[in-house]
């Protein structure tokens, strides 16, 4: 009953999105059922109760996920103190576990203008659809959520403006580039004719003219933007990412940046400050005269990438650490990808871990894939193979 009714508060009260109640739903029904195993109800939950809960997600997914549980707990608990529907609030003494800060994944410049400079064509409908909504998206940083709620009186043409609605139902005005303007115009000339209607519930449709779903969006942008790289993470809010980071890099104003993205205090919008001094300071390194050492060493970016899955930071440590060694075999290695997925063993039906890992040096790319039991061992065995590689190109110029 209280789950019910704290449910109903974040909808009505909080106003939250439909996922996010969604989430929070699935995180109490877990705890629930941890509960259920030790035979004490939601109210009677201790201190010790959520700490031997935490204790035993711990090896099981990553800190950040565990962050957002607890967080949770935590607003699940207070609203039942601050109702005096409970006594006690037991996360009072609940603390959030301490997590490496990661920067948020984005594309390149160039790779965006290869998605979007497509070359002047006769464009079906889904084609056409799919290249507005790329272009909306990096237009605007607008959340997947928020794109697929979009309708045509959303976007006014003459002033190059859309208005969003964002998280919690606060709304906002996004400037657009007159180009996007008409690429939007466009796409709704193509829609109608193909719909033979004058107007769509939406701005945005599927193949079947139903209205457009944020998990259909989520497939347009991962197949677009696996056209253009490899990195793991190909979701909509990359585009969003890399909106942020290109305003930044072009000397955007962080407040200004803060309101287009609709967030709700600076904190959120510093992590692209994070991304974009790494960027900087290893072009810095990379091109100031005083900091080349002998034989002028690069400095090795290393990313990281877990698909479909949350690496753990001991995991992600012990990547880190064994790639770092290829630089004792060449010191000119500009960057390092790793992509960690789960596979399917061929000699045995079972689950296997795959470690590929991309090596990027001047003027060549080398590449290793390995399959194993764990993905440390998977990541040796590439590590290996590429240390191999390296040696064997080594040879080759030293022939040449």
């Amino acid at each position: 009953m209280f789950r019910e009714q704290f449910l109903k508060h974040l909808e009505y009260e909080k106003r939250y999105s439909q996922s996010t109640i969604n989430a929070y739903k699935v995180d109490l029904h877990q705890f629930y059922r941890h509960c259920c195993t030790i035979e004490t109800q939601l109210e009677e939950v201790s201190y010790q109760t959520i700490r031997s809960w935490i204790a035993d997600l711990y090896d099981k997914v990553s800190r950040r996920t565990i962050n957002r549980k607890i967080s949770t707990l935590k607003s699940f608990y207070q609203y039942l103190h601050r109702n005096k529907l409970l006594a006690n609030n037991p996360t009072e003494q609940i603390r959030l576990l301490k997590q490496k800060k990661t920067v948020p994944s984005f594309l390149r410049q160039s790779e965006v203008a290869t998605m979007l400079d497509k070359p002047p064509e006769e464009l079906s409908f889904p084609k056409c659809r799919d290249l507005a909504i790329i272009a909306l998206l990096y237009g605007t940083g607008v959340r997947r959520a928020e794109i697929v709620s979009l309708r045509d009186f959303d976007i006014s043409f003459e002033q190059h403006q859309i208005m969003v609605s964002g998280k919690r139902k606060k709304e906002r005005i996004v400037p657009i580039l007159p180009e996007l303007s008409q690429q939007i115009k466009e796409y709704i000339q193509c829609r109608n004719t193909q719909f033979e209607i004058s107007q769509a519930p939406v701005l945005f449709l599927t193949n079947k003219g139903l209205p457009i779903y944020e998990k259909a969006v989520y497939r347009i942008v991962r197949r677009e933007i696996g056209s253009v790289t490899t990195q793991g993470n190909k979701s909509p809010h990359v585009l969003r990412h890399s909106y942020a980071t290109h305003l930044l890099n072009n000397d955007a104003d962080l407040n200004a940046i803060k309101e287009l993205l609709g967030h709700a205090n600076l904190a959120a919008t510093q992590i692209y400050t994070h991304n974009t001094f790494e960027e900087l300071n290893r072009m810095y390194k990379q091109a100031h005269p005083r900091a080349l050492t002998n034989k002028e060493k690069t400095i090795m970016k290393v990313t990281i990438n877990s698909v479909r899955f949350d690496a753990s930071e001991k995991l992600e440590d012990f990547i880190n650490n064994k790639v770092q060694k290829l630089e004792q075999f060449a010191d000119n290695i500009i960057e390092i990808e790793v992509f960690l997925s789960l596979g399917r063993s061929q000699s045995k039906n079972i689950d296997s871990k795959v470690a590929k890992i991309k090596l990027e040096m001047p003027g060549q790319e080398l590449f290793a894939e390995k399959q194993s039991a764990t993905f440390e061992q998977a990541t040796d065995e590439a590590v290996e193979a590429l240390r191999r590689q390296i040696k064997k190109w080594k040879e080759k110029i030293r022939e040449n």
